[in-house]
């Protein structure tokens, strides 16, 4: 007899922190032994990232902050920055995106978040109010208003008045 030298392949099946590889050999005469590779991490999920985006159908007066955390139960983050992040939405518009970031593991696998649309409109409403068409004095206890109100953005949605400054209307729809 001769030695003989083989080389191949083996696959393993499923991902975990503690596989192993076992061979096991014969020889004619019956005689058999293991060898065995490993323990070794097999990584093929991507880590998980949650996000937390306020609600993309209303109107906002500041930016948007979208607060994310990100883990990776097998291999874990390949950055500890990747743990806890937050995308901004910074501008004003019907439309204003957050960029997006991509967490990766050590493993090298990826997941990418973002980006998420707001709407921002960051400038107030502006408007004038006459009385009795541009009257600058009156002495009749019942008025004529007319108001003008425009938004470029978000648009004019309620108005409410006030007699002495200091006590308002309940907010009622612009009309």
């Amino acid at each position: 007899g001769g030695k003989t030298r083989t080389e191949g392949t083996v696959t393993t099946t499923g991902e975990g922190a503690d596989l192993r590889v076992t061979i096991r050999v014969a020889d004619l005469a019956g005689n058999t032994t293991e060898a065995m590779a490993g323990p070794f991490k097999v990584d093929t999920t991507p880590p998980v990232v949650k996000a937390t985006p306020p609600d993309a159908t209303r109107w906002y007066r500041e930016d948007v902050s979208v607060p994310c955390t990100a883990t990776d139960a097998l291999s874990g983050l390949a950055s500890a920055g990747d743990a806890s992040f937050t995308l901004l939405a910074r501008g004003e518009g019907a439309s204003v995106s957050t960029g997006t970031r991509t967490v990766s593991d050590k493993a090298g696998n990826t997941t990418t978040v973002g980006p998420y649309t707001f709407q921002i409109d960051k400038t107030p409403p502006t408007g004038s109010l006459k009385i009795n068409d541009g009257a600058a004095t009156t002495d009749l206890t019942t008025v004529t208003l007319t108001i003008t109100a425009i938004d470029a953005a978000s648009g004019v949605a309620e108005m409410r008045f006030s007699n002495d400054g200091s006590t308002w209307s309940d907010w009622e729809p612009f009309k």
